[in-house]
């Protein structure tokens, strides 16, 4: 298995799709957290209530709110719709499906 993950990594196509992806996904993240996140508190708070203060440990990657769900999903929707996008409709996607398919 590990010779296939080897072999798939070497094709450029592959590794520069799975680098765009990473960095659209840090940008969606980043505007969610700083752009919609805000607007959304500010201007529907009782749809998003302010999240209280939390005096323990963090909790990461676990969205207990309704904001975060939101943003979780919005976020994913985003980045899913990008993928699909790059993968089926552009020439360098082609070639990372053909790579896929090739070492599959």
């Amino acid at each position: 298995m590990k010779e296939r993950q080897k072999e798939l990594l070497r094709h450029e196509s592959t590794r520069r799709f799975l680098g765009e992806t990473f960095v659209v996904m840090v940008l969606i993240g980043a505007f969610l957290m700083v752009v919609v996140e805000p607007v959304l508190l500010s201007r529907f708070p009782s749809i998003f209530p302010e999240e209280p203060v939390r005096t323990g440990p963090p909790r990461a990657w676990v969205p207990d709110t309704r904001i975060g769900w939101f943003t979780a999903s919005l976020g994913a929707l985003l980045l899913g719709s990008y993928m699909y996008y790059r993968m089926y409709f552009t020439d360098l996607g082609k070639d990372a499906v053909e790579a896929f398919d090739k070492n599959r």
